[in-house]
């Protein structure tokens, strides 16, 4: 990808699951910062710059989830959210994809034009 990588953060709860997506974003190139807190995930959005964040299973807060506190506070911010089976669980995030690594290498280069 050159000098211009794109930024993502990942936000897991699952940390095998989050070791196992920062390497294999960091191995197509992305650059990659992650946490496996919600509110970690805000800190660091209000410090730091992302092209798109990456979001995993739901969050653990029951009334306002990650994905609709993103949508308030960083509305431009493009959000990729993984769900086991790929349905839409929640109407904030840019797109929903399953887990399948190469369905979500996929949707990561359509949302960022890098076909």
């Amino acid at each position: 990808m050159g000098p211009g990588k794109k930024r993502i953060l990942i936000v897991s709860h699952d940390r095998p699951l989050l070791e196992t997506r920062v390497l294999l974003l960091a191995w197509a190139g992305y650059e990659v910062a992650s946490v496996e807190k919600d509110d970690e995930a805000m800190e660091v959005l209000e410090e730091e710059t992302f092209d798109l964040i990456l979001l995993g299973r739901k969050s653990r807060l029951p009334i306002k989830g990650l994905d609709q506190r993103l949508r308030e506070r960083h509305p431009d911010l493009l959000t990729l959210k993984i769900d086991a089976n790929g349905e839409i669980v929640s109407i904030y995030p840019t797109r929903v994809t399953d887990a399948v690594p190469g369905h979500v290498l996929d949707a990561l280069k359509e949302m960022l034009n890098l076909q």
